[in-house]
């Protein structure tokens, strides 16, 4: 796409400010980059309907459109057992303005230097994160911290012995998914730079620093980004990396739990990982595998999603439904923990179907882009980069849904705005 005589310094240089901002000043970050895209929008009005992926979200938005006015017409005077229709109204607004999103952002996003920008801006915007989650973690800082009456919030909760580092976000998994989309980009970095010492030394600290911080969350969804991310970077070569990590890992499992002096000798490795991250790995027990809550959750989010799977039983009534119908006694669940059955459960079938085709299509086709054309040094690093982020937040909503987070939401349909651009290397 020729993008000369295009009046996009301005627009862009807000956009990039509010990509900065978006990790530590949500709300701020999110009015910037609003601000920059209708700009963007206004300024490259003609090109919109052109661009294919445009078309399919617009369908999309439409089909859930029409889910929303079976459910009113459906649901109209029907016992909803405290649920109302509106909330599946509202529930648009977790996709519908992110549709927008990805539209008017593609314009800053076009060639490989301004995603390298992006990337640099998202990297160092996420330092406060790094701060307040180490300062958390090691010198027991508590929140919650509230700026510009309360239009920003540092949470800064205590560390409880089941909890990791969770810094500025509400939740370590929350941390756990921003971290796990910025990793990519400091391995990526780490290359970039390689040739100069400076830069060099400075992102193998940031490098260690996000891992680091990766670990302290206990988020195995984020540790598992890590070693997706590796081979997307570094190329099929590096799969042997991570086989050998994984190696590595169980034979000191093993060694720790069989031999004698296996927990004295390895003790002080294991140290290395807060307890609560050991635990959750000691539970895995694939002989069980069917007796898993998040197993057994989704079982009975298809049992729920069959009464209605064309148009979907609502947005917001899920957790309504599953108290309703399965009782549970120890614990609660305020979505299906995967993002597919979620956006099923909500608008139906249809609905999930044309949206998961669309991310699925658009990784595969930017996939297919950067092997075919093999850009190199720093535009391949960076595209592969980009890639391997998107990739990472789409397989961690399949067991957990950060999504929701205002921050996580807004980098995804960015970074989905990158790939169609990649799309068209």
């Amino acid at each position: 796409m020729n993008i000369q005589g295009i009046h996009y310094k301005l627009p862009e240089k807000i956009f990039l400010l509010g990509i900065f901002l978006l990790a530590s000043t949500m709300s701020i970050g999110i009015i910037l980059i609003l601000i920059a895209s209708i700009i963007s929008i206004y300024e490259n009005k003609k090109n919109i309907l052109k661009d294919k992926w445009s078309i399919f979200l617009i369908f999309s938005a439409i089909l859930m459109t029409i889910s929303c006015l079976y459910q009113t017409y459906d649901y109209a005077n029907k016992d909803l057992l405290g649920w109302e229709i509106s909330l599946t109204w509202i529930g648009l607004l977790n996709w519908i303005p992110f549709f927008f999103l990805f539209i008017s952002t593609e314009f800053f996003l076009i060639t490989p230097n301004q995603r390298v920008k992006v990337a640099i801006f998202l990297l160092s915007g996420t330092i406060p994160v790094l701060i307040t989650g180490f300062g958390q973690y090691f010198f027991n800082w508590e929140g919650p911290l509230s700026f510009l009456n309360g239009l920003v919030v540092w949470y800064l909760k205590p560390i409880e012995p089941h909890l990791g580092l969770s810094g500025i976000f509400s939740n370590q998994n929350y941390a756990g998914t921003w971290l796990s989309i910025i990793w990519p980009f400091s391995l990526g970095f780490l290359f970039i730079n390689k040739n100069t010492s400076f830069k060099k030394y400075t992102s193998i600290l940031l490098l260690f620093l996000f891992t680091l911080a990766i670990i302290l969350t206990t988020s195995r969804n984020a540790l598992f980004g890590i070693l997706i991310s590796i081979p997307f970077v570094l190329g099929i070569k590096s799969f042997l990396i991570i086989l050998t990590i994984i190696f590595i890992i169980i034979f000191l499992l093993i060694l720790k739990s069989t031999f004698p002096f296996g927990e004295e000798s390895l003790g002080f490795l294991f140290n290395i990982f807060p307890q609560q991250f050991i635990d959750k790995f000691n539970k895995i027990d694939l002989t069980n595998l069917l007796e898993y809550r998040r197993i057994n959750l989704w079982n009975d989010t298809l049992m729920l999603i069959s009464k209605k799977p064309l148009f979907g039983l609502g947005a917001a009534f899920f957790p309504i439904l599953y108290e309703f119908y399965y009782e549970p006694k120890s614990y609660t669940e305020q979505h299906t923990h995967n993002l597919f059955l979620e956006l099923t459960a909500s608008y139906g079938i249809l609905v999930s179907l044309a949206i998961f085709l669309f991310i699925i299509l658009l990784i595969y086709k930017s996939f297919e882009k950067i092997n075919k054309n093999n850009p190199k040094g720093r535009d391949l690093l960076i595209d592969r980069s980009w890639l391997a982020s998107t990739f990472v937040l789409l397989i961690s909503q399949m067991n957990d849904i950060t999504y929701y987070d205002g921050r996580i939401s807004v980098i995804f349909w960015i970074l989905l705005s990158g790939l169609r651009n990649i799309t068209k290397i």
